[in-house]
């Protein structure tokens, strides 16, 4: 299937094709109606016409019905499946926020740590729900990750899932399957993989969208894959030494090269998150400001978050934390006002400053010594005068 949107404009079952979302390795994704419901649908094609295609569309049957199972807020829920001609198909919601890749994309390539380790944790409970279910992703990457406009994430594309205890005739290259940026080294080794393998992926993708570059960037895929079975990447703190230690400590465990050294479970990684979070010191210290005035006061150590300076809002949500006055992501910090408590600027607007009313108050008590001292002499030239 050509990846020039050729199917706009066609009916397949039910749907109406509008127009085409994106492609990639597995397929074409396309915006649809459901002429039955009358809502907006997204409809990924596969093609099967060629290679092992009768073996692969029985599997893409039977791990339909496994991926109709899951039932979580952080997983693009599966709504119909179905096969027209060599053309398998998905259908599933459409999701407007777009992908995490292109999120981060729009905002230099970073997101601030607490958003980052918020949408971690959530897509860490999705994979725990899969897992639990003997499903793993094999592909989590931000292309697969999509961001909603209220902020909720979804963990998409669940297409070359494959079930933990249903594996006894895949090939080494089946297996391999993925996005080598971000595959475990049994992965890429064509090993039996579990759980953990998604765990490793999940690190992969945290310490791009806290660093600004994926773990490891060799300009081939066969240079990434060496770099991934000699592994570990460069320590997370040494590509940005604003991060504090703790959330180095969390990343790297979930990057390393053997399955025993990560967390146990998917599950286990995010309350590991969540305990950075709610500790809330995600930063070693607050950055020098060199243009900021000799009086400004300094912000709290660790609440700094990188801004961008286009105005657009992001669709990841704020997350709450420790701290007692937070900053929406990403406006800009600024003085927030608590209700129920006074403004730092209370003085109003014809109310003299507190360095005038200062000297001020100095003023009055030198006149009030002049005075005294006026007052002495001339009781004194008196009493000289009535002797």
């Amino acid at each position: 299937m050509a990846g020039t949107g050729e199917l706009i404009g066609q009916q397949i079952g039910p749907y109406m094709l509008d127009g085409l979302l994106g492609s990639g390795g597995m397929g074409q994704v396309y915006r649809a109606r459901d002429l039955r419901l009358g809502r907006a649908v997204a409809i990924k094609f596969i093609d099967v016409s060629r290679g092992n295609g009768p073996r692969f569309a029985a599997r893409f049957r039977r791990e339909a019905r496994l991926l109709a199972q899951l039932d979580h807020p952080n997983i693009l829920p599966l709504w119909d499946v179905g096969q027209a001609g060599d053309l398998l198909y998905l259908v599933t919601p459409v999701v407007e926020g777009g992908s995490l890749s292109e999120v981060r994309q729009r905002w230099g390539g970073t997101l601030p740590p607490a958003q980052a380790l918020s949408l971690a944790v959530q897509v860490a409970d999705a994979l725990q729900h899969a897992h639990e279910r003997h499903i793993i992703h094999r592909d989590v990457k931000p292309g697969n990750l999509l961001v909603r406009s209220d902020g909720r994430v979804l963990l998409a594309d669940f297409g070359i899932a494959r079930s933990i205890n249903d594996h006894p005739d895949a090939s080494a290259g089946e297996l391999a399957i993925g996005t080598p940026r971000y595959i475990a080294p049994e992965q890429a080794l064509g090993d039996q993989v579990d759980g953990r393998a998604d765990v490793y992926s999940l690190g992969a993708v945290l310490y791009e969208l806290l660093s600004g570059r994926p773990p490891y960037t060799a300009e081939s895929t066969t240079r990434v894959l060496i770099q991934i079975l000699e592994g570990p990447p460069p320590p997370l703190c040494q590509v940005n030494p604003a991060l504090a230690p703790a959330v180095q400590d969390v990343v790297m465990r979930a990057l390393a090269s053997q399955p025993d050294a990560r967390y146990p479970t998917a599950g286990a990684f995010a309350a590991a998150l969540r305990q950075l979070l709610s500790q809330g010191h995600l930063l070693v210290s607050q950055p020098p400001v060199s243009t900021a005035s000799p009086t400004a006061a300094p912000a709290p150590a660790g609440r700094v978050f990188p801004t961008r300076a286009t105005g657009r809002s992001h669709p990841l949500a704020p997350v709450q934390d420790a701290a007692p006055a937070r900053q929406p992501f990403p406006v800009a910090p600024v003085p927030v006002k608590t209700p129920g408590q006074p403004s730092p600027a209370a003085w109003k607007p014809d109310a003299p400053a507190p360095e005038t009313a200062s000297h001020s108050t100095g003023l009055a008590l030198i006149v009030t010594l002049l005075v005294i001292l006026v007052l002495g002499a001339v009781i004194a030239g008196a009493l000289v005068l009535n002797h």
